[in-house]
């Protein structure tokens, strides 16, 4: 990428003579400085290899190997990560919209999920669920489009159904798998030197997020691994019309996240049997909207 022009550079130098090596053809011996007797002649320099996040290369980007590293690179790290999801007719016109925030530190973590939009005003779906645990109890607070909140309360790490991926690697395999990415460069971010990669993405073949087409998507990537952001645009089909879709992810806060047990676990903790709106308390066991089912991310 930007190596190719100090090479010609370096090149020209050495063709032209400036780098002393090609001296006047005069069929003479070449007079050498004092200063210069044994040094080596200088040649052109060969490319220097980039050093590259795991699973980038100057060839492409082998997406299960840099999901792993960025799995491993935050796995025992406090992080944020966010996600979020916006859908808009060909006129402007925002259909649906949702988002994600998952802090974690430590055992403790706080997930939530917020939607809005036309595709959600039933009562079946949440307008946003808030999960917390600190591994010892969870609390799960729910509030549906009609204003009823209902509240679900375990003394117990959160079941296996919950959305618990701290690092947020469960939305970078599945999202990029089959893309054809590159790297177009790399930019310093305050202290760190992060990869830039773009391309296009496969040929709709599922429902949901992974039936989008003509995506395209622009990632960036720290020196370890993480996926600090990306974008991916695409069409998709919203009854008979075509949306564009926005996807968008991000890490932040990286040993610097807290995930405090919010004010409402305690009401959750004394309502096991019963909800704010009076109803009956839907059973912990009850499974949490997926964000990759569903729409995009909710803080």
């Amino acid at each position: 990428m930007g190596r190719t022009p100090a090479v010609a550079v370096a090149l020209l130098l050495v063709l032209s003579g400036c780098s002393g090596v090609v001296g006047p053809d005069d069929g003479g011996a070449r007079t050498v400085a004092p200063a210069l007797q044994g040094t080596p002649s200088p040649t052109a320099s060969p490319t220097p290899t980039r050093d590259y996040p795991p699973g980038v290369s100057g060839d492409g980007v082998n997406v299960e190997t840099l999901a792993a590293a960025h799995e491993g690179a935050l796995r025992d790290d406090s992080v944020t990560v966010r996600t979020n999801r916006t859908v808009r007719a060909a006129d402007g016109t925002v259909l649906a919209t949702s988002r994600t925030v998952t802090r974690s530190s430590g055992p403790r973590l706080r997930y939530s999920f917020r939607t809005t939009g036309e595709r959600f005003d039933g009562d079946a779906a949440p307008r946003t669920l808030t999960l917390w645990t600190n591994g010892d109890e969870t609390a799960v607070r729910r509030a549906r489009a009609n204003g009823t909140v209902r509240y679900s309360y375990a003394a117990s790490g959160p079941p296996v159904f919950a959305p618990t991926d701290e690092t947020g690697e469960s939305l970078l395999f599945p999202r990029l798998d089959g893309w054809n990415l590159s790297v177009t460069g790399q930019e310093r971010r305050g202290t760190e030197l992060v990869t830039v990669l773009d391309g296009t993405g496969p040929p709709a073949n599922g429902t949901g997020l992974t039936a989008g087409r003509n995506a395209t998507a622009v990632v960036s990537v720290a020196p370890s691994g993480v996926v600090r952001s990306y974008v991916i645009v695409s069409e998709v089909t919203v009854g008979e019309g075509t949306a564009r879709q926005v996807l968008t992810f991000r890490v932040t806060d990286v040993g610097n996240t807290t995930a405090p047990r919010p004010a409402w676990a305690t009401r959750a903790g004394g309502n096991r049997s019963g909800s704010a709106a009076g109803t009956p308390s839907s059973p912990t066991r009850t499974a949490a909207p997926s964000p990759t089912a569903t729409a995009a991310p909710a803080d």
